[in-house]
């Protein structure tokens, strides 16, 4: 025959749930939890240790290490080189300018033209 307070003890009732649910569960996937805030790469790494061995001390202390561990990734550095577009644009500009030149100095430009293709092109 079992004693009444023994099914109690060893089943929880409502309130032994709600204890259970909302104070212990969020607990045990703490690492879990921090894991997945700090948005770690390796998150769901944490939650298969967290999950499997969380029961254990030493595998919820794992986990939970893991989570507030640093990161090795680094964003990745993006190197934009436009130095040859930037060159070939100056190149342009050069021959454009020495060209103007020429003519001013054929006479087929006036100073007064010249100073205004000059400026046009500069800016």
């Amino acid at each position: 025959m079992l004693n009444s307070t023994t099914f109690l003890i060893a089943m929880p009732g409502g309130s032994e749930w709600l204890l259970i649910l909302f104070i212990l569960l969020p607990l045990y996937f703490l690492p879990t939890i921090i894991g997945f805030n700090r948005n770690k790469n390796n998150a769901g790494g944490i939650f298969v240790l967290n999950f499997f061995l969380g029961w254990t001390f030493l595998g919820w202390l794992g986990a939970l290490i893991w989570a507030f561990s640093a990161s090795n990734k680094q964003p990745p550095t993006i190197v934009v080189n436009n130095t040859n577009q930037h060159q070939s644009y100056n190149k342009d500009k050069i021959d454009q300018l020495r060209q103007l030149k020429q003519l001013l100095d054929e006479g087929v430009l006036t100073t007064e033209e010249f100073n205004k293709q000059k400026a046009a092109l500069l800016n």
